[in-house]
């Protein structure tokens, strides 16, 4: 059961209730520092440890029984103890971990407390990156209990069963499950472990698996399934879900059950033609998503990463980049339910903790090392069932400064994430030329033009020119501008990226170009537009509100798509779609001014007053239609309409023009 009531949180001596999930950076991680400077730490958002404390009563259900903690996050370090003992720690703000307090907790009153740290440490990741590090235990907790002969998980997991799949085709898949029986009862135990598939209503296949579980001992337990004919995970179109279900059993009793959703797919990248899902060429176009919102920090319930998702499924795309951490295991539970590919990475990001060689790296460095590598198996294990994951992402624009470093250690962290799962590709994401060659299956391009450095029309050639130096396929990870809904113009003069004008209709301009050039490139085997939300950045001093990186596709606080969402979602939703651009721009001079309509409808008819056009889809980038409209002195409603399936799609705008 969750826990999430009840908690006192202290701060600085200072104590208040609260209500799991919680941040205590949720004001201050969002106010923008005024004095950044790039390459030094100088964040002004609160950073230290905090203590949470909860009490737990037990009754006598919970006699004889192991008795766990589950804690979803908790950013960045934990310390928990369980009436004044240690149950255990964790370093890493992004993956779960599970504690066993059976022998610390009693019947009756028992005192939970956290410490809980999201200082500055060098020795855990990231160590610096352009996103808030907001502390506090910002996911849900659990309290489970468990009979003393029950299924167990493997090390740095929580998930009682692992279900791979090996030879998956349209004909047949073979399906391994493991489980890990354990038994904590002081003699030996003879279990019965039942595992089955099922197919909607229908079993398609199960065993019988008798163990013998010495006491203090966990075993692992393993069956192998062929299923004839299957039916695959097949992205957005058929994203169906087997259920894999495991009961252990003693004495023709239960004492545990398990259960997995899980897909069945196949996948592989051409260097030439990008991504193929189950054989099928399946462009892989979509967002990147940061969890935070205006307000609440990274402190989301499932309300909030419901909306989010709902969001990033109605703009059309067909795959996500969750960065730059692991994410909520629900949202990732989304994306299989609804056929997102997913591109899961860990918080390794910018900067290597320490100092010295990778051979000979000082103490910090050698914790720094561990941590990363730690971080990177809890990922894995943790999220090893989910079939919207197809790609684990290893680092995030590591410095060139590091390249000596990189090299190996890259090296031994595609041999980890080769050893823990062989079945997906690994990539990572890089802005510098040294880092194409650190190791990897893929690799993907952090690129901005239009905003910092080259012009807008520069995206397309730019990666052809990786695509001819590397041989590894190559993706975009992020590219994008900054946009405010509060400031507009249509001039096509770049902005300063770091100064406080950022108009909206800049950005959408940079987005119309962008998707004219990704579409003319097959090759690339993905592209995340950065990013789907604005997002908590406190070194940032820029646009219309500090303490915010500006580039999202929608606004901080999930209210208003700005214009360059409907770019995409006019040209990747199956949907209707149909906005009028610049609505915000509500008072322009009196005379010809510019309309622009974002549609996949096949026609539109444009009206404004007396003025009338029927607009035709047509050219290279048919979603956008743009039309000079006379604009009067006053209020001009102007409408746009076109039909879909037998029904009428509107949408409409009141622009006043002025005598200015």
């Amino acid at each position: 059961m969750k826990i999430n009531d009840n908690w006192t949180f202290e701060k600085e001596g200072c104590a208040e209730q609260v209500t799991l999930p919680h941040t205590w950076n949720n004001v201050d991680g969002q106010t923008g520092v005024k004095n950044y400077e790039p390459g030094k730490f100088n964040i002004d958002y609160w950073r230290g440890e905090c203590r949470y404390c909860r009490r737990l009563t037990l009754d006598g259900t919970y006699r004889g029984k192991q008795v766990y903690l589950l804690f979803e996050g908790v950013n960045a370090t934990a310390r928990v103890l369980v009436n004044g003992k240690l149950a255990g720690e964790h370093a890493g703000g992004y993956t779960a971990f599970q504690l066993d307090i059976t022998d610390l907790i009693q019947i009756g009153e028992n005192e939970l407390e956290v410490r809980v740290d999201n200082s500055h440490f060098q020795t855990v990741a990231p160590l610096d990156a352009d996103f808030t590090f907001y502390g506090g235990i910002y996911r849900d907790v659990h309290l489970i209990a468990r009979e003393r002969v029950c299924l167990g998980s493997e090390s740095k997991s929580y998930k009682q069963l692992k279900v791979r799949a090996d030879g998956v085709s349209w004909y047949s898949a073979a399906v391994t499950v493991t489980a890990w029986p354990e038994n904590h009862l002081e003699e030996p135990v003879d279990a019965v472990l039942e595992i089955s598939v099922q197919e909607g209503e229908k079993t398609v296949a199960q065993a019988t698996h008798p163990v013998r579980i010495r006491s203090g001992e966990q075993i692992k337990a393993e069956e192998t399934f062929t299923i004839e004919y299957p039916h695959l995970w097949n992205g957005r179109q058929d994203p169906f879900r087997y259920l894999v279900t495991a009961r252990l059993l003693v004495a023709g009793g239960e004492t545990d059950y398990a259960e997995a959703r899980v897909g069945l797919r196949y996948f592989r990248v051409d260097r030439n033609e990008g991504f193929f899902l189950n054989g099928d060429p399946y462009p892989l176009r979509g967002v990147s998503r940061h969890q935070d919102r205006d307000g609440l920090g990274n402190a989301l319930t499932e309300k909030e990463h419901r909306e989010d998702f709902q969001i990033l499924y109605d703009i059309g795309a067909t795959a996500v980049r969750l960065a730059h951490y692991p994410q909520a295991d629900f949202f990732y539970d989304l994306c299989d339910e609804y056929g997102l590919i997913v591109w899961a990475e860990i918080p390794f990001v910018n900067t290597v903790g320490g100092s010295g060689s990778y051979d000979q790296p000082d103490a910090q460095r050698r914790t720094f090392f561990g941590n990363v590598r730690s971080q990177l198996v809890e990922m894995i294990r943790q999220n090893y069932n989910h079939p919207s994951i197809c790609f684990w992402g290893l680092e995030n624009e590591v410095a060139a400064r590091f390249d000596k470093v990189m090299i190996p250690f890259m090296e031994e962290l595609y041999a980890l994430a080769r050893k823990e799962d062989d079945t997906r590709l690994i990539t990572h994401a890089v802005n510098i030329r040294e880092g194409r060659k650190w190791k990897s299956d893929l690799y993907a391009w952090n690129y901005y033009p239009g905003w910092y450095g080259t012009t807008r029309h520069d995206l397309g050639r730019f990666m052809d020119s990786q695509r001819r130096s590397v041989k590894k396929p190559v993706a975009i990870s992020e590219y994008g501008a900054g946009g405010s809904i509060h400031q507009h113009t249509f001039s096509k003069r770049k902005p300063n990226p770091d100064g406080e004008w950022h108009p909206e209709e800049y950005q959408a301009l940079c987005h119309e170009s962008f998707i004219r050039q990704i579409q003319k490139r097959n090759y690339l085997w993905a592209t995340f537009v950065w990013n789907l939300f604005d997002f908590g950045s406190n070194r940032r001093h820029e646009g219309d509100r500090y303490g915010v990186n500006d580039k999202g596709l929608v606004t901080f606080d999930r209210k208003v798509k700005k214009d360059a969402y409907y770019v995409y979602q006019a040209a990747w939703s199956e949907q209707p779609v149909l906005h009028l651009a610049s609505r915000r721009y509500d008072r322009r001079p009196a005379g010809k001014t510019w309309v622009k309509i974002y549609t996949n409808l096949p026609e539109v008819r444009l009206t404004c007053g007396e003025q009338s056009f029927t607009l035709k889809r047509r050219g290279r980038v048919p979603f956008i239609l743009k039309k000079k409209l006379l604009l009067r002195p006053g209020e001009n409603v102007i409408t746009a309409a076109g039909a879909f399936k037998g029904h009428e799609i509107r949408d409409e705008m009141t622009i006043t023009g002025t005598q200015e």
